[in-house]
């Protein structure tokens, strides 16, 4: 099995009163290609603004693996419930 591009666990992101996301969790392998597909309101754009890290979790985790060559000062970091994190 490849290792994971993306992985999210339990990931949840809350707008106030609407939850946007709730126990997400979802594992993509290096390669792959995927598409995100719903009805508009099931939180497809705010999956993509957490991974890019435009938006904080408010709970769960986020790991995204680095594709700069020679990696980045990112790349250490563990993975947090409150933010995404290079792998």
């Amino acid at each position: 099995m490849r290792r994971p591009a993306i992985r999210t666990r339990g990931l949840t992101k809350r707008y106030r009163r609407v939850t946007a996301l709730h126990d997400c969790s979802i594992t993509v392998p290096e390669g792959r290609i995927c598409a995100l597909i719903g009805p508009n309101g099931a939180g497809k754009t705010t999956l993509l603004r957490v991974l890019a890290g435009l938006a904080r979790p408010g709970g769960g985790s986020v790991t995204v693996k680095c594709q700069m060559s020679g990696g980045c000062k990112k790349c250490t970091q563990t993975t947090t419930t409150s933010g995404v994190v290079m792998a």
